[in-house]
Formats: C-alpha cells, structure tokens, sequence
C-alpha cells in the first residue's frame, strides 16, 4: 500500500486515470476519518463543463492545480532526501502527523515505517539540543 496523495477537509478527490480515460484508476481511496462523501459522476461533470464556463474554468484550473502539485511532490522525491521531505510535511501540513498513521506518513513520504521512525527520533534530539 502506498500513500500518494493526502487530503483534508473540503479536498476533491479525483482519479485523473478515471477521468480523463474513462477506466479504472491506479488507486484506491481511503477515507482515514469520519467523512460525508459527495460523488459526482464523470458523465454528469463532463455534462456541467458543457454547459457552464465557469463551471469549466474551475475544472481546468483544478486540473492545472493538481498538475503542480504532483510536479512539486515529484521532484522532492527526485531530489531531497527523506529527512528534508519529512521537515518540509512538518512546516507545511503539521496537523497530518496527528490525524495519519505513521505508515501512511512513511509511505507517502516514500521510505520505510523504520527509515521514518529514525528520521523523527533524530529530528527531537536536535531540537532537544537547540
């Protein structure tokens, strides 16, 4: 199991494999909290886009979004190393430490659940040290 994306309140969910090819995607979603869930189908989007230019314009803009973030989280695997994508989850989404389990974080962190517990264990003693 791997965790590629991560999601809070008010996120949209999208399997873009689903969307844009109309087959199944490569993932599986999980909800790790208590959710309401709102599904729309790709037929009645594609419908909406159609019809409503904003409504069209927000899809792109969403798509455009999703693209420069997948871009931002694949070049950080590319290039730094696990503690730096760890401090970088620390600074930028805090409270994902907190609502995860720890093999999820690892995962989508892209090292092992050992690997991420030598990184925080490290992290602490520095910042008992300062």
């Amino acid at each position: 199991e791997i965790t590629f994306w991560v999601g809070k309140e008010g996120a949209t969910l999208v399997s873009m494999k689903g969307y844009v090819n109309d087959e199944p995607g490569y993932e599986t979603m999980e909800l790790m909290e208590d959710s309401v869930l709102y599904v729309l189908k790709r037929k009645k989007m594609k419908e909406l886009f159609s019809e409503d230019l904003h409504i069209a314009n927000w899809g792109r803009r969403y798509a455009e979004m999703e693209l420069l973030a997948t871009e931002e989280r694949l070049i950080s695997m590319l290039s730094a190393i696990a503690s730096e994508r760890y401090k970088e989850l620390l600074e930028k989404e805090p409270d994902l430490l907190q609502r995860l389990p720890l093999g999820s974080i690892a995962t989508y962190l892209g090292v092992t659940q050992a690997s991420l517990s030598r990184i925080r264990a490290k992290i602490r003693f520095i910042q008992n040290m300062e």
